[in-house]
């Protein structure tokens, strides 16, 4: 029962500390500042990495919520931004809502890029807990319904080099800026 409660309470800090952190570019290095300890062609690995049209998913980027918004602002890759909030409203004011049941499963992600516009949407994954833990992106493309993109790191509660973003996002979204980066 404590362990669980010191978990929370890590969890808690790490998410009320999201956006305490600088989310802009580095401009020497192009890239989001981490430690020198987390370089993210280091601790990052890239699990799925398919070529794309960058046209093809430059429209739109759907994130989880208001602290990937202002990261995702820095990636100077997307015309547009949203979080799946704003997301889901824009469907409504659309007046897609009947036509579009749930943007919260892919198969009405599917209907929604059809219907709406086409977008992308980035998944923070996460599985496992104490050293097995692992923290990651995944960027979904549901017009063509796949993973385009898919980055992991595993890291634990206990490494002091982990409980922020400059530790545990930013190295993932270095990986996904050297993905961008790369589409033509």
């Amino acid at each position: 029962m404590r362990k669980k409660l010191l978990l929370g309470v890590i969890v808690l800090l790490f998410n009320s500390c999201a956006t305490q952190y600088s989310a802009n570019l580095n401009p020497k290095t192009n890239y989001f500042n981490t430690n020198v300890f987390n370089d993210h062609k280091k601790r990052v690995t890239v699990i799925t990495d398919l070529d794309v049209h960058a046209d093809s998913i430059r429209h739109l980027l759907i994130v989880p919520n208001e602290s990937h918004l202002e990261i995702a602002k820095n990636l100077d890759f997307f015309h547009d931004l949203m979080t799946f909030e704003q997301f889901e409203d824009a469907i409504i004011q659309a007046g897609l809502a009947d036509e579009i049941k749930s943007i919260r499963n892919r198969t009405g992600l599917h209907q929604a890029a059809i219907l709406f516009r086409p977008f992308v949407v980035l998944e923070h994954v996460g599985s496992g807990f104490g050293l097995n833990s692992r923290n990651g992106f995944r960027l979904y493309d549901p017009l063509n319904e796949q993973v385009i993109f898919e980055n992991e790191m595993r890291e634990g509660p206990f490494d002091p080099s982990t409980p922020t973003p400059i530790n545990s996002y930013f190295p993932l979204y270095n990986s996904l800026l050297d993905y961008l980066r790369k589409q033509q």
